[in-house]
């Protein structure tokens, strides 16, 4: 099902990235290279299909900017209670 929606070479790309990420716990017990297929995945799965759930909703949220606004706008917040 991923694989249908990321497309052809995006997902030979995350499954190739998987499959390094494998080897490299097999033969050095290293997982910081899962990152690399994790972030792909989220970025061209999981991102689209949570934008396209808040606009078939028509969710508003509350606030909307750059990751440094965000961390800015919820320091505020918490100030302020």
């Amino acid at each position: 099902m991923i694989s249908r929606k990321l497309g052809g070479k995006r997902f030979q790309e995350v499954l190739s990235d998987l499959e390094n990420a494998q080897l490299d716990f097999l033969n050095m017990n290293e997982i910081s290279s899962n990152k690399v297929w994790i972030e792909k995945l989220v970025k061209y799965y999981y991102d689209p299909l949570y934008l396209n759930s808040l606009e078939r909703r028509q969710v508003i949220p509350c606030f909307k900017g750059s990751k440094k606004d965000v961390i800015d706008y919820l320091q505020y917040r918490h100030q302020k209670y």
